[in-house]
């Protein structure tokens, strides 16, 4: 039996987005997880989708050769980490842990949860082609940032990370390792490691020490490269020497996962510490009838996951701080470098006005079903772009008692202390009818003193209406509102819209939109 921590090295360094991505590729080449045990095609064309999804480190050259163990290697990490495993008929399904990373759900917490519980024994330490010892009962990686965070060992290099690899058997191991860690500083790795069998594998057993050494260093590595794509540990600088370090986010998550029970593999049924061994965090049971997919999930790179999630959360033309609040969430929730989100997003924000032009066109033909997010939209062009202080005010009740309510949008000005409403309409061609006309008179322009605030003497200069496009009979009504009100109207279409946006004069000049929008009693944008 082998007497040394053990880990696939099949990628340099695991990544919660890579690990989700490389299984759902890993589902849906096994049709679903039906399709794996023995079936040679549906692993060659799981190695097929990691290069075509540029999900394989660029060291795996030989993955995707014809019968390439490189699938199998893959299969056995996800499984070791308990995301995945192998039912009755050798085939995949799903832990809790692997639904939620294949549905990307909290994908950076449940790896790093996963990776922090996993332990020996488990159905991969027990596997005829690993064999750990038995009595070999131990969270390695927690382990390692037990060592990493005590203030005499202050951080771990891979070179004092062999030690552990060689006598972490237990928990109680802890005293030990440290001693001997603090030796091999001082007197060098090779006087602690012992040249004997307990450092030799089958595959190693006629090895020299200085080759089993450079072998316990390589394992040593992939320890710690795990804890650093992660994100549970960062390295630094010390003395000249780098070494590994808890990230202090992380604490609390150590701290849970080390009062966490370890797995009973040993007495518990197969099936059911498998299911134990993989179940989310804060579950305390697996009560789910089925652990297969139903339908193969969505293959996606690393790029296109960050620009789905950009295109779903951020509202076009965004703020600068809009856009850092993203790339900060994307670091968070998938554990991605920074300038690897700004990078993906660089063909968006190096022509924002482009991408927001088309997603307000979009949304100006959306109907009642896009209303809202139109509304919004509209509030941010003259926010972002234009440069007056917007407010969103078609959800805003009036006071108690008051019937009636706002425009979509109510715009400032605060150098000439002036004003505007907007009215958004989400339609393919608008026409000002009656009840618009009514509101606009009646309601929307009497009610507008409300939203000054504590604002004084502010005059209100011009009504707009925009819409997808405007119809001409739009024009006469627009007149009545002016000759009613005495104040500009606007009827401007989104395509209208756009071109301002596009002028460098209308730019962050709010002054010189609203010289614009009340030049006349009735200004058409189109």
């Amino acid at each position: 039996m082998r007497q040394i921590w053990m880990f696939p090295r099949n990628k340099r360094r695991m990544m919660p987005l890579d690990t989700a991505l490389i299984m759902r590729a890993m589902i849906v080449a096994s049709e679903l997880g039906r399709s794996w045990e023995g079936q040679q095609g549906s692993q060659n064309e799981f190695a097929r989708l990691l290069e075509e999804y540029g999900l394989k480190d660029s060291s795996e050259n030989g993955l995707i050769d014809l019968n390439s163990g490189g699938p199998r290697t893959y299969e056995a990490q996800l499984r070791g980490l308990g995301l995945i495993y192998k039912n009755d008929a050798g085939n995949l399904e799903l832990t809790q842990a692997g639904e939620d990373m294949v549905s990307l759900t909290n994908v950076a917490e449940t790896f790093q949860f996963q990776v922090l519980k996993y332990q020996y024994p488990s159905q991969y330490s027990m596997g005829r082609n690993v064999d750990i010892d038995r009595s070999i009962q131990i969270k390695p990686f927690l382990f390692l940032m037990r060592l990493a965070s005590d203030p005499d060992i202050n951080g771990l290099s891979d070179k004092d990370t062999i030690v552990p690899i060689v006598f972490g058997k237990t928990e109680r191991s802890f005293q030990n390792c440290k001693n001997k860690i603090l030796d091999a500083r001082t007197q060098g790795i090779a006087s602690v490691i012992p040249d004997d069998s307990s450092i030799r594998t089958a595959k190693t057993i006629n090895n020299t020490f200085e080759e089993r050494l450079k072998d316990l260093k390589d394992i040593a590595n992939t320890f710690n490269n795990v804890l650093i794509g992660s994100g549970i540990a960062n390295r630094r600088d010390i003395n000249g020497e780098t070494r590994l370090f808890p990230r202090s986010a992380l604490y609390d998550l150590i701290r849970e996962v080390s009062l966490t029970p370890m797995t009973d593999f040993l007495s518990l049924p197969g099936m059911q510490a498998i299911r134990h061994y993989g179940r989310r965090r804060g579950a305390r049971r697996d009560n789910r009838r089925t652990n297969i997919l139903q339908s193969a999930p969505e293959l996606l790179t690393i790029q296109e996951v960050i620009m789905q999630n950009f295109i779903q959360q951020v509202a076009l033309p965004a703020s600068h701080a809009e856009i850092d609040e993203f790339i900060s969430r994307m670091t968070r929730e998938y554990h991605l470098r920074r300038d690897t989100v700004f990078s993906t997003l660089q063909p968006i924000l190096s022509n924002t006005t482009q991408y927001a032009g088309g997603r307000l066109i979009e949304l100006s033909r959306g109907g009642t079903q896009h209303a809202n997010e139109f509304e919004h939209a509209i509030t941010r062009v003259f926010s972002n772009e234009f440069g007056y202080q917007a407010e969103h005010t078609g959800q805003r009740v009036r006071p108690a008692g008051r019937i009636g309510g706002y425009c979509d949008v109510f715009v400032v000005e605060f150098d000439r202390n002036c004003c505007g409403i907007i009215d958004a309409k989400a339609t393919d061609r608008y026409n000002l009818p009656h009840d618009d006309y009514a509101k606009m008179v009646q309601t929307y322009i009497p009610n507008v003193q409300e939203l000054y605030g504590n604002r004084e003497n502010v005059e209100l200069k011009f009504v707009a209406y925009i819409s997808h496009l405007v119809k001409d009979e739009a024009v006469s009504r627009a007149q009545q509102i002016y000759e009613n009100k005495g104040i500009p109207v606007v009827l401007c279409s989104v395509y209208g819209l756009n071109g301002m946006r596009e002028t460098a004069d209308y730019q962050g000049h709010p002054e010189a939109v609203t010289d614009y929008f009340s030049s006349n009693s009735v200004v058409l944008v189109s």
